[in-house]
């Protein structure tokens, strides 16, 4: 089964995203969500753009855009929720 990390914080303020990354596995999925939607625009995200996404709302209410990064409602964020063995918090 996979993990679910949801990263609520920038990879501009500390490195949470990059522990991450060193953590994942190929069948884990990586969100987006609060501060960590800055992270769209950060060079850690190309190593790792087939798996990861972010909560459109989110990246709306910052005023950002995100092109190579697949946008999510919050209804399929509990999609992933519920698929995924365990969640991670990385806050």
């Amino acid at each position: 089964m996979c993990t679910l990390h949801l990263i609520r914080t920038s990879a501009f303020a500390d490195n949470k995203l990059q522990q991450c990354i060193a953590l994942l596995e190929e069948s884990d999925q990586i969100v987006l969500i609060d501060d960590g939607v800055y992270n769209v625009n950060h060079n850690l995200i190309d190593s790792v753009s087939n798996s990861i996404s972010a909560l459109s709302e989110h990246i709306q209410a910052r005023g950002l855009s995100s092109n190579n990064i697949k946008q999510m409602s919050y209804t399929d964020l509990v999609k992933a929720t519920e698929k995924a063995g365990k969640v991670i918090t990385w806050q």
